[in-house]
């Protein structure tokens, strides 16, 4: 029933309870018990206002009423849930803006890694022929993913007081090993790799001219990647288009054409 009354008793029986939720919760209870009563009167014959009346004063003085609510609901518990799930949640946005910064910087150092490792532009004058390419071809096998990333082309023309001008030339690949599983152990693979050209040549473990070969060694690594330089000496540079790293051991057949009729040259 809605009169003034039942609201102005409610309102000063609840009033020296501190935490706001237990504050709503004792009110709706009282005030549903004040109904209940004003009910009853009603049905007994009386006025809206006599029900009122006799309904707040069968419940008592209000004022003694709020201090003994305010001794049962203490507001230590209550307020220490509520202010531990607002730390929990400044707790949660520091933790995610620490993610955030951890991948910013973890992305800024892999580029910058990768910029402190760019093959420069030869200036010496032995370097007839230059060819920068960046052919981002991928494969993958068994939880790793292998990319090339760069390849450079360098002639390189001397002159020898015996022999007259002698030129060698070599290619340069980058490859880079992402893991799926940053706990997984290095690609012990990666130097049983061998190469081949358009030209039909062979390179590395199968490699029967001495003249060419393929070798390889680690230039960056982390939990989730790895960097590998190979350095190839090229049989026939002139005819040469295109050069595939491979490795078709254990069941696991893995290509890595790279192309080298395009790219930045001189």
């Amino acid at each position: 029933m809605e009169h003034w009354k039942l609201t102005k008793w409610c309102t000063e029986a609840v009033t020296k309870i501190k935490y706001p939720p237990d504050r709503r919760a004792v009110y709706d209870e009282l005030r549903q018990h004040l109904d209940d009563r004003c009910e009853d009167f009603l049905a007994q014959g009386m006025s809206k206002e006599e029900a009122a009346a006799k309904a707040v004063e069968r419940m008592g003085d209000p004022h003694e009423l709020a201090v003994q609510l305010a001794a049962i609901h203490r507001p230590f518990w209550p307020f220490a849930y509520s202010i531990s799930k607002w730390l929990l949640r400044i707790a949660a946005s520091f933790v995610a803006l620490a993610i955030l910064g951890s991948i910013v910087a973890y992305i800024d150092n892999t580029q910058n890694e990768r910029s402190d490792r760019l093959y420069t532009r030869p200036t010496e004058p032995t370097f007839t022929q230059f060819l920068y390419a960046e052919p981002n071809c991928t494969d993958s096998s068994d939880g790793y993913t292998f990319t090339v990333t760069r390849a450079a082309l360098h002639q390189n023309t001397i002159s020898d007081p015996e022999l007259g001008e002698v030129s060698s030339t070599h290619l340069y690949i980058e490859m880079r090993v992402t893991k799926q599983n940053p706990w997984a152990e290095d690609c012990s693979v990666i130097y049983k790799f061998w190469g081949t050209d358009n030209c039909g040549e062979v390179y590395g473990r199968y490699s029967i001219n001495p003249d060419n070969y393929q070798s390889c060694s680690t230039s960056a690594f982390s939990d989730l990647y790895e960097y590998y330089d190979f350095e190839v000496v090229i049989a026939q540079p002139e005819n040469l288009t295109w050069y595939e790293l491979r490795y078709d051991a254990a069941g696991r057949d893995i290509v890595l054409h790279i192309d080298l009729t395009g790219g930045d040259g001189i």
